[in-house]
């Protein structure tokens, strides 16, 4: 089996080394080939398994959740009846259920939601259903293989021990934070990565790496801030972490992460 890794979300699972993964705006795919992965494809091995992760910044029950995305997902495809059944995988809780997509399709629709603390794991399988008895076990070892990360594995730090997601580029810290007076205390990082992802590394790894969280306000949540703020104890070392929605992408629902940051030594 393979093995996929998002050190972002912090979860990971195996697939069939026959398999291919790729990214499909935002989401992860999975199928035996990469058109199987095109929304328009209906030929041989059509079938494929999406990963969409999200963030629960207000913390919303599974049930609100589930009603919500199954809502939208039924009317997207026509579905007027959907059960439901509880699920848990890997520590986690959550709903699935089987959508009888309309008869001229011929196929099958599995839809599932994982929630663990702020974390969301949205799944979809799709496939022909002639293709059931090939595919319904394959996908079923990959979800069975499901598990949250305590930690990654080799991610940079900052110069005072701060981890931080891969592929961030160092910037102006006034440009991540408009009214910052003192820049020359603060380090800042553009990332490429979806606001919700960061905060959800930072409240994995922040303990992972030796820090307290000693407050811990997610973005959106139950506050004024326009962004998300940690704040982080080691030693006699103290810092103030702003996880900043990038201004361009403010309005989107999933918009990329600025972070920005001062470190100080209590007495």
């Amino acid at each position: 089996m393979a093995a996929f890794e998002d050190a972002l979300w912090g979860y990971r699972l195996t697939f069939p080394n026959t398999w291919i993964h790729r990214t499909i705006q935002g989401a992860e795919g999975f199928a035996a080939h990469d058109q199987a992965l095109e929304p328009e494809y209906t030929g041989p091995q059509a079938g494929h398994l999406l990963i969409q992760a999200e963030w629960n910044g207000m913390q919303a029950p599974v049930e609100l959740l589930w009603k919500t995305h199954i809502g939208k997902l039924a009317g997207m495809i026509g579905a007027k009846q959907v059960g439901s059944a509880p699920w848990t995988m890997a520590g986690a809780t959550g709903v699935e259920t089987d959508i009888a997509l309309p008869k001229k399709t011929e196929s099958r629709l599995w839809a599932g939601i994982l929630v663990k603390e702020f974390l969301i794991l949205k799944f979809m399988l799709v496939h022909p259903l002639e293709e059931r008895l090939q595919i319904e076990p394959l996908a079923t070892d990959m979800l069975k293989s499901l598990s949250f990360l305590d930690h990654a594995q080799g991610l940079p730090q900052t110069q005072d021990g701060l981890p931080i997601p891969q592929g961030c580029v160092a910037m102006d810290p006034r440009q991540a934070l408009s009214d910052l007076e003192d820049s020359q205390n603060w380090k800042a990082y553009e990332t490429d990565h979806p606001l919700g992802g960061v905060q959800a590394f930072y409240y994995r790894e922040s303990p992972a790496a030796g820090w307290t969280i000693d407050e811990f306000l997610p973005f959106p949540g139950n506050h004024d801030l326009p962004f998300a703020r940690l704040r982080l104890r080691k030693e006699n070392v103290l810092v103030g972490l702003g996880l900043i929605p990038s201004p361009a992408q403010q309005d989107e629902q999933q918009p990329k992460a600025r972070i920005a940051y001062t470190a100080r030594k209590q007495a």
